[in-house]
């Protein structure tokens, strides 16, 4: 029925759906609707998300998050663009993500620069987060280039742990050197220890010479007498 709606009036449509009962209706019911605009018009499937009512915040990150999906499949640069044009939050977070995992498909390197020059705020720390998650596994090297230019900080902890994360198993000491420039305490802590218990599984020796020479509080305790 919605998609029948949709084809003559999106506005008595986008009711409908905002009338529905029930989150798992909504979606499939949204997702028929994003698709059927999306095939006859991006940019008028773009402004309608955009505009899609605010009462239901779940419904309306569910909407832009459908539309940023097909649009990123035929243009990330495009949904890029757009989702600097949202308001800060969740919903953006989610299409960020969204251009980040097609994007990078098409060139990381691209990617990365379109992360790296966005505004500040809790959404550019997360891109950057995500940036790495598709980066890391294939060119730990760039990658760590890459995060060399941001400064350190507390907000970029997260993404220098799953860096370390990420490495760990081919790079071990990388990865703990990594974990050890981690600027909040506890974290730090976690990650390397993370780190070196992967490390001390497959390669002990190297493990432990790492840790007597760079972090001590690793080793393990002698008994007391």
């Amino acid at each position: 029925v919605i998609q029948g709606v949709s084809t003559f009036d999106i506005d008595a449509a986008t009711d409908l759906l905002y009338g529905m009962d029930g989150s798992n209706y909504r979606f499939q019911a949204s997702s028929v609707l994003v698709k059927n605009l999306a095939a006859g018009d991006l940019a008028r499937a773009m402004d309608w998300a955009a505009g899609f009512p605010d009462g239901d915040t779940h419904l309306r990150t569910t909407v832009l998050g459908q539309v940023a999906n097909e649009v990123a499949r035929h243009d990330p640069e495009r949904c890029a663009k757009w989702a600097l044009t949202l308001e800060e939050g969740e919903s953006r977070k989610r299409i960020v993500s969204t251009v980040i995992n097609y994007w990078s498909r098409k060139s990381y390197k691209d990617t990365a620069a379109w992360v790296q020059q966005l505004p500040e705020g809790d959404n550019r720390y997360y891109a950057i987060e995500q940036m790495v998650n598709q980066w890391a596994w294939r060119n730990p090297v760039d990658t760590a280039d890459w995060l060399n230019q941001f400064p350190s900080s507390e907000k970029l902890d997260p993404a220098i742990d799953n860096f370390a994360r990420r490495i760990m198993h081919k790079e071990p000491a990388t990865a703990a050197d990594w974990a050890k420039s981690i600027t909040d305490a506890g974290r730090r802590a976690k990650s390397l220890d993370n780190v070196f218990k992967s490390w001390k599984k497959r390669k002990p020796d190297e493990a432990l010479a790492w840790a007597q020479a760079n972090a001590p509080e690793l080793l393990p305790r002698p008994p007391q007498e």
